[in-house]
């Protein structure tokens, strides 16, 4: 045999390798399943048996139990909220959309003016209102969340209408916290954004009782639609930050991340902190997954 070119009636001894163009493999059974077990191995995974699915166990497939593979309402909660109904305008504690409470006055629900399109339905504008610095507004989903019992992701896809500057100062925390009203959080794991930290690029935070650790990332906020995901592991300890479904790379984060006791909520925030003028933000759509470690 020469190198890409095998006889009719070549007969081989050994099977060809899986950098030569085989599989390695000199036999198969009824079921068998071909599948790369590491870079450039090929190994054959058995039939399971009647009813099991196919799933991911550490990241290689794996026949299960049914229901092993799937996932179940027991152990999963999804939130997403597309803004498409609208509930409230401006009250402090108001609901203003399907799963979301104003936790700050300022918050706009004016869907004219062109806001929205084909592409983006359902946005809800926010604006962080003309008071004395430092005043803004916050949306929440009302209900408590803690680390440790799953791994959590949530993400917001959003659009800043006017960035931060020296004069229009603001600051931007997204993401999963205790609220802190006109000022950072106490606790949390979140995006931030200001002009005047890291050069106006986005910050991948997490804080235990006000100590914090950061991650400067090297992408600058921008006035185009921008989608931002923190995804917490299932022990709690352990964050990553992703900008754009593009992972920073000073990410995850492993330290200062918010005890199991601490009761957190999924929340976009804008904090003025010079001058009163009213910034707004559009927000096309949040949404929270949680995967839980042991089925309710």
């Amino acid at each position: 045999m020469v190198r890409g070119h095998i006889n009719t009636d070549t007969t081989l001894s050994t099977p060809v390798s899986e950098t030569d163009g085989g599989t390695a493999q000199s036999s198969y059974v009824s079921g068998d399943i071909l599948y790369a077990s590491s870079t450039d191995t090929l190994s054959k995974l058995p039939k399971g048996v009647d009813d099991e699915v196919l799933t991911l166990v550490t990241g290689l497939p794996s026949w299960e139990a049914a229901g092993g593979g799937g996932s179940s309402d027991a152990s999963n909660l999804k939130i997403w909220d597309d803004f498409t109904e609208i509930t409230g305008n401006g009250s402090n504690g108001q609901q203003v959309s399907t799963h979301f409470i104003i936790n700050e006055s300022g918050v706009s629900t004016n869907t004219s003016s062109g806001i929205g399109s084909n592409q983006h339905p359902g946005i809800i504008e926010i604006q962080n209102g003309t008071g004395t610095p430092p005043d803004g507004v916050k949306i929440k989903n009302p209900g408590e969340i803690r680390v440790g019992g799953g791994s959590i992701d949530v993400e917001f896809l959003f659009k800043i209408e006017t960035l931060s500057t020296s004069s229009v100062r603001y600051f931007l925390d997204i993401g999963l916290f205790g609220v802190g009203f006109d000022a950072e959080p106490t606790d949390g794991v979140y995006f931030y954004y200001s002009d005047n930290v890291n050069s106006g690029q986005w910050v991948g935070k997490s804080r235990n009782a006000s100590t914090e650790t950061t991650a400067n990332s090297t992408v600058a906020a921008n006035t185009n639609w921008t989608k931002l995901r923190v995804s917490i592991n299932a022990a709690g300890t352990s964050a990553s930050y992703f900008i754009d479904d593009v992972e920073m790379s000073n990410s995850p984060i492993t330290t200062n991340l918010p005890p199991n006791s601490i009761d957190l909520f999924m929340t976009f925030g804008a904090v003025k902190v010079i001058s009163t003028t009213e910034r707004n933000f559009e927000i096309d759509y949040a949404s929270m997954d949680i995967a839980l470690t042991t089925e309710r």
